[in-house]
């Protein structure tokens, strides 16, 4: 197997169900052979026997002739399943093409074609296969899940050459075939299944013989492309060169849309024809369409939606250095409203017009040549205000210019369309086009996925970078057994590893449709892998599982804030990471802003410190609350200024917010807006100054909303229901248009996007009491003295006792003790007279105040006074020298 990095694998693969778990080594390939003339687009096909085959398969590449044969011998007895497969492994949507010319055997029933495999060892899995008996059958044979009965659809005889076509497109896999004409193949068969091919499968080459000797087929013109472009609503055109062209002796008169649209490109005068040419891309592969300079082709009337935008990607070769010719142009009369593409020698333009109003974009570099194919790509991103859309110019998928003053389009018919031709039939193109794609815009992905199809098709430009997979949690607190699945935007197989190893490497497995089961902590690793890619960059998320979570309902968890989970900085914290797996992230940049973190504050647990201007930032989003909110915090407040927000995500002091806030000393509020207008819930003596405490505030969706503390409901009322709009000013800690700043400590806060229900509300109140011991944890068994106040005859010792897992801290001054004062160690000498007082710390919670006076005679045992002088003795030494004792050496 041979990934675009570079990198070749032999797959050590264990077949356990249809969703096979691939583990790749280092292990040398038995057989490789490449295909095409690019290392980026390279693959590497090597051979499998399928079931019992007599003799061992083989396959060969011939590139000394053009285009290059590819021959594969199989002996067994047939699809179902014993034969030869030579193969290399595919991701989404892929198509296989190429011209059966000749088979060794002479047994009718042998049998040459392409495949779409599931497995390259399990017999009995999920295929595909279009090919040609020795007789001259050509078929299509399918089996659509593992183990089901082969379909056999049956074509005419024919007989070799012959074109044979296997696509699969999503979950549909077609077959076509041509005697002789490539361009206009007819279809055989297809079949929709769901997951018809897992997210790894293999294609190529097949072969067999029905008896003990070497069936070996010959195919060329063979085509394996990649990421093959979809039909969908905003492809608006999609003309190839190798298929839907109608010709007469080259002469072009049509020349169909693969896309749903239909909008083929036509031309009925003889002498403004463009002409066909075979064999000019891609070792001879892949034909072109000329164009002579006179020469073009019409589209009808259409293109309208091009307000949000257009990308246009042409596989093009000029023929002139000075020449402007216009390979594809949308517009009306006079330039109103169009958007075309040019060459002008070999520079790329882009014009675009509001009304007549226009704007054009250049490259200076010269990037397009008359010698070789390039890919000109050129997009149209609108703007907020009329002249402000970005243009760009990429060719071989590099930017090569932008503008940022280019001209918005209007959602209006264009009446005037053609290929090769601007209005008017003016700039009409000189050279050579393979493949035209027209999207109204596409996102980065997208356009990756275009330039990975062309590479993969003609060898023209270079592999693109594969977007980061996603995971459906990342960085999260789980329960036992609880389960991620893994994405990638681009059809791309993700490998992946749960011990924080590399990726990838002889550990990782692929992602089928299983998801991975999370039971300890792990650290995943994750990289999208696709042919004619580079791989991804790799995601790394770690999960702590925690077995105490497990009632706590993952369904709508937004945002989860664990003081002891993800705080970045030991002192002033930059960040607090969200655990829900959602990665709404709470971040300071400021120093100064940043609230602090503090151990050992509630049942031995770290909580997060605000102080008057300190605070977080949340990320925009928060957007669909439409089934609701609930919050639960773990906080206590040390000082309040009304109206001081704990959590406010909105656009602003008043835009659609919602707010958990401090209307007064001890009370809570939620409130939500309806654009600009609020409805709140209000409980006066809600929250309690100086103690830790659990706060809820639940809306239940259905325009109500019921404050809790520790599980006791506080107040309930009618509140706006949310609107789903995009947050962007969101924060913890301050209000949504700055200032209303929180004050005191936040354990934990969990946010739902929907009103829990009463079950689940009790589950999460089971977690956070228990966890943060928030009904216990507002008082600590004070200190005990082994002497109470007293009058003593002589000094004594005084003993502090409480809970062992206490640390007491004392003052013999008469003053308050603090967490500052000196930590007690051991009994305490009483003197003379004085006040000793003491407080205990358990878990975070401090204790009331010990105290006990002890007097003693002043006259024998007086205190120290403000101006006691301290006893000093002065050394005075003879001032003349020691004698020396001569006996000592």
């Amino acid at each position: 197997m041979h990934w675009t990095s570079g990198i070749i694998y032999s797959v050590l693969r264990t077949v356990i169900s249809r969703f096979a778990i691939i583990f790749v080594s280092g292990i040398a390939a038995c057989t490789c052979l490449l295909i095409g003339v690019t290392a980026a687009e390279a693959q590497v096909f090597t051979v499998a026997d399928i079931g019992y085959t007599p003799t061992p398969g083989t396959f060969a590449l011939n590139t000394g002739v053009t285009p290059p044969t590819y021959s594969t011998g199989g002996s067994g007895s047939g699809i179902a399943d014993k034969l030869t497969f030579a193969r290399t492994t595919s991701s989404g949507n892929t198509e296989i093409r190429g011209r059966i010319t000749s088979q060794s055997s002479a047994t009718s029933g042998a049998y040459t074609g392409l495949m779409i495999r599931e497995s390259d060892i399990s017999q009995s899995c999920a295929m595909a296969s279009v090919g040609v008996t020795v007789s001259g059958t050509v078929s299509f044979q399918y089996r659509p899940t593992i183990n089901a009965s082969v379909t056999t659809v049956t074509g005419p005889t024919v007989t070799l050459p012959v074109y044979v076509r296997l696509a699969k497109n999503g979950d549909t896999i077609s077959a076509y075939y041509s005697q002789s004409d490539p361009q206009n193949m007819t279809l055989l068969g297809s079949y929709t299944q769901t997951n018809a091919m897992p997210n790894l499968y293999y294609t190529g080459f097949t072969s067999y013989s029905t008896t003990s000797a070497l069936n070996t087929g010959v195919m060329d013109y063979v085509s394996l492309m990649t990421s093959v472009p979809q039909q969908s609503s905003n492809l608006k055109l999609w003309l190839r060169g190798d298929l839907g062209i109608t010709s007469s002796a080259g002469a072009i008169s049509s020349w169909a849309d693969s896309s749903s649209f239909g909008h083929n490109a036509t031309q009925t005068t003889a002498g403004l024809k463009p002409t066909l040419v075979t064999g000019v891309l891609n070792n001879g592969v892949q034909p072109a369409v000329n164009f002579s300079g006179s020469q073009y082709l019409n589209l009808a009337a259409n293109y309208a939606d091009l307000n949000n935008g257009a990308s246009i990607f042409v596989v093009v070769k000029p023929s002139s250095t000075s020449a402007t010719g216009t390979p594809v142009s949308f517009s009306n009369t006079s330039n109103a409203d169009a958007i075309f593409a040019q060459t002008v020698g070999t520079q790329g333009s882009l014009s675009s017009f509001a009304g007549t109003t226009g704007s054009t974009v250049t490259t200076t570099t010269n990037p397009l040549s008359t010698s070789q194919y390039k890919l000109l790509e050129e997009t149209l991103v609108p703007g907020v205000t009329a002249g402000t859309a970005v243009g760009t110019i990429f060719v071989n998928g590099s930017q090569i210019v932008q503008s940022t003053t280019m001209q918005n389009l209007a959602n209006t018919t264009r009446n005037t369309c053609n290929i090769g031709a601007g209005v008017g039939a003016t700039n009409i193109f000189s050279g050579s086009i393979a493949e035209i794609l027209v999207y109204n815009n596409v996102s980065n992905a997208q356009r990756g996925m275009v330039e990975a199809y062309i590479l993969s098709k003609y060898g023209v430009g270079v592999a693109p970078t594969l977007d980061t997979p996603t995971l459906s949690i990342t960085n999260a607190v789980v329960a036992p057994g609880q389960t991620v699945t893994a994405t990638q935007d681009q059809n791309a197989t993700v490998f992946f590893t749960t011990s924080g190893g590399t990726v990838p490497n002889s550990t990782s497995q692929w992602f089928g449709t299983n998801p991975i089961v999370l039971n300890n902590i792990q650290t995943v690793k994750a990289v999208a892998i696709a042919p004619n890619f580079n791989n991804s960059p790799v995601l790394t998320s770690t999960f702590t599982v925690d077995p105490t979570t497990a009632g706590v309902p993952r369904n709508g968890l937004s945002l989860w804030l664990r003081s002891d989970q993800g705080v970045v900085g030991s002192g002033s914290v930059s960040e607090w990471d969200d655990c829900s797996g959602s990665g709404n992230n709470a971040t300071q940049t400021v120093s100064g802003n940043r609230p602090t973190f503090s151990t050992n504050s509630v049942n031995g647990l770290p909580a997060i410190t605000f102080g008057a201007s300190q605070f977080f930032a949340l990320p925009a989003g928060f957007s669909d609350f439409t089934a609701g909110a609930s919050i639960f915090a773990i906080l206590k407040p040390t000082s309040v200024t009304a109206g001081a927000r704990i959590l406010d995500l909105g656009n602003g002091a008043t835009a659609n917010n919602l707010q958990l806030q401090e209307p007064s000393t001890n009370g809570a509020a939620l409130y939500t807006y309806n654009g600009s207008s609020p409805l709140s819930v209000t409980a006066s003596s809600a929250l309690t100054l100086n103690q830790f405490q659990l706060l809820e505030a639940v809306h239940n969706g259905a325009a109500s909303g019921t404050i809790y503390t520790n599980s006791m409901q506080q107040a309930q009322g009618s509140l706006n229901n949310l609107l789903n709009v995009t947050r962007s000013n969101n924060f913890l800690g301050q209000g949504s248009g700055g200032g209303n700043n929180y004050i005191g400590q936040i354990a934990e806060l969990m946010l739902f996007n929907r009103g829990v229900t009463a079950a689940e509300r009790a589950a999460i109140e089971a977690y956070l009491i228990n966890r943060n011991q928030v009904l216990n944890a507002n008082s600590a068994p004070a200190p005990v003295f082994s002497i109470g106040t007293s009058t003593l005859t002589a000094p004594a010792t005084v003993a502090i006792e409480g809970p062992s897992d206490s640390i007491f801290f004392i003052t013999q001054d008469g003053s308050t003790p603090t967490t500052s004062s000196p930590v007690y160690s051991g009994p305490v000498l009483i003197k003379f007279t004085q006040t000793l007082k003491a407080i205990a710390v358990n878990k975070g919670v401090q204790s009331a105040v010990t105290s006990a006076t002890y007097t003693l005679d002043s006259t024998n045992y007086p205190a120290p006074g403000a101006t006691s002088t301290p006893l000093q003795l002065d050394l005075q030494l003879p001032n003349q020298s020691i004698p020396q004792d001569n006996n000592q050496r």
